[in-house]
């Protein structure tokens, strides 16, 4: 049977942040699911909601002038 997978807000975040408490256990759901040819799933809100958190947490650089 293939996995399947369904990664989260947090679970996007566990996956980058090596920092993270439960990134390795994470990483490893995330792997095993690909080597299986399995199916991972999200959401658009899902993914707004981790791109957004990103940002937020990116240093932001001022705008040059040229």
């Amino acid at each position: 049977m293939r996995a399947k997978l369904f990664i989260d807000t947090w679970g996007w975040l566990t996956l980058h942040d090596r920092n993270e408490r439960y990134h390795q256990e994470a990483t490893e759901a995330y792997q095993r699911a690909i080597a299986e040819n399995g199916k991972i799933y999200t959401t658009d809100y899902v993914l707004d909601e981790t791109i957004t958190f990103f940002f937020r947490r990116l240093p932001h650089l001022a705008p040059t002038n040229p």
